[in-house]
């Protein structure tokens, strides 16, 4: 599929084929809320106490050289994200103005964590990089040998993230130097999962090439030291872990939804959709939310699994990863449209031949969401 870019801010009349970022509603100055990793936060709950106005138009489009599986993080109304043309960007967040990008060795998949003035995120060719948030200058890198495609979680001055190798890594923040290491001992395992940090554990799964069994893992956050681990089948394990109530959510190659008790490991409930679920859950009130490859939008009953709702999108999978905020649900789906669950009218979508793969967001009055344009489906 070829893929090129096309440069459209501020409407929609240039919107052609290319990978854009997309700003809707016009940014509200009274919200400072922002949104520093994948997920929003360490417990990677995607929910948000942002609020949205009723009519949301689009305010700027920015576009890579490159499709975007990495979803954006959002600090100080800058908005930081990476693509497969190689590089970070930093965004302003009122204009979409570039304010700077830093050229890495290799595509970009992982999402950036903002921390104290910096930027965490991973890399294609091995490194896993921190960069001066302002300047968009290089503070340290770390060379894992393998592709980095998980997506870092920052928290009380380490940095937690996986590679293409059996490690997972827990690295200072400020040096970049080893803390500690946990070796799954496994050939051929990748980590694409984002560890979730919880309670003094970190959670995140793995999976094996050629498929055997994958597994989740419970570590002790300061030691690295096994807790629990369940093995999952013989399937992929890409998504992210969710924590909210003392659960831990996640979904699976294996076609299923899995509820743990996050301290123990015991299984609460799973549920099995249609195909594999990609998508990365988004936990509030009481509901879990996720999108499924069998193409539908999942609502669960978070303490017993049971099925809420679900809805069919338009024939594509839903790999896309929810933001629940004001009372909605927002997700979107390879059909070309960003789904809202709870106000009357779906969201427009201004990309029907795009593909969303990235999280969608909430933050600073705003939606953001990240689509990726295919030559070959331009009408």
């Amino acid at each position: 599929m070829e893929r090129k870019s096309v440069v459209s801010i501020g409407g929609i009349a240039l919107i052609a084929v290319g990978i854009g970022l997309f700003f809707m509603s016009s940014l509200n100055e009274a919200e400072t809320g922002d949104w520093p990793m994948f997920r929003f936060d360490l417990y990677h709950t995607g929910y948000s106490k942002c609020e949205l106005p009723d009519e949301l138009d689009l305010l700027w489009m920015y576009e890579t050289g490159d499709k975007i599986d990495s979803s954006p993080a959002v600090v100080d109304k800058n908005v930081y994200i990476g693509s497969d043309d190689g590089c970070v960007y930093c965004l302003a967040a009122d204009t979409g103005e570039l304010l700077w990008k830093y050229e890495t060795g290799d595509s970009v998949g992982s999402s950036p964590a903002v921390s104290n003035g910096k930027v965490y995120i991973g890399s294609g060719d091995h490194c896993i990089y921190c960069l001066a948030a302002d300047t968009g200058e290089l503070v340290w890198k770390y060379d894992t040998g393998v592709w980095v495609e998980s997506s870092p979680a920052v928290v009380d001055g380490n940095v937690y993230i996986g590679s293409r190798s059996v490690l997972l890594y827990c690295l200072t923040a400020d040096t970049g130097e080893i803390v500690w290491s946990y070796d799954m001992g496994q050939h051929y395992i990748r980590v694409h999962s984002s560890p979730t940090v919880y309670d003094g554990k970190v959670y995140f799964g793995s999976y094996v090439i050629p498929c055997c069994n994958s597994y989740f893992y419970c570590l002790s956050k300061d030691m690295g030291e096994i807790v629990w681990i369940y093995e999952v089948s013989e399937e992929m394990l890409y998504g992210s872990p969710a924590v909210a109530d003392g659960n831990l959510y996640f979904g699976s190659g294996d076609n299923c939804v899995y509820c743990f008790r996050a301290g123990t490991g015991i299984l609460a409930w799973k549920y099995e959709t249609g195909d594999d679920v990609g998508s990365s859950p988004a936990v509030s009130d009481g509901k879990v939310y996720i999108g499924s490859y069998d193409h539908y939008i999942y609502c669960f009953a978070s303490e017993t699994g049971k099925l809420q709702w679900k809805y069919e999108t338009g024939g594509q999978i839903v790999k896309s990863s929810p933001a629940v905020a004001d009372k909605k649900v927002f997700i979107g789906s390879h059909d070309g449209c960003v789904y809202c669950f709870g106000r009357k009218e779906k969201i427009p979508s201004y990309l029907l031949t795009a593909q969303f793969w990235s999280g969608v967001l909430v933050c600073l009055g705003v939606l953001i969401f990240v689509g990726s344009i295919v030559a070959d489906r331009k009408k």
